[in-house]
């Protein structure tokens, strides 16, 4: 009996664990998106300011 509750008791840590593992993945994948996407709408700001200068 009592290695059957050690047994439950970890399942449900493991499983609380790739729960929370899983969200914080997401939660990372998205911080990431929104990084790239800062950094290219910086970039292209950049580039048109670069080209106004050069055909002005």
């Amino acid at each position: 009996m009592d290695q059957q509750i050690k047994e439950a008791v970890r399942e449900a840590v493991q499983k609380q664990t790739d729960q929370l593992q899983d969200t914080l993945q997401r939660e990372n994948d998205e911080f990431l998106l929104n990084i790239d996407d800062n950094m290219k709408n910086v970039l292209k700001g950049l580039v048109k300011t670069q080209v106004k200068e050069q055909v002005s």
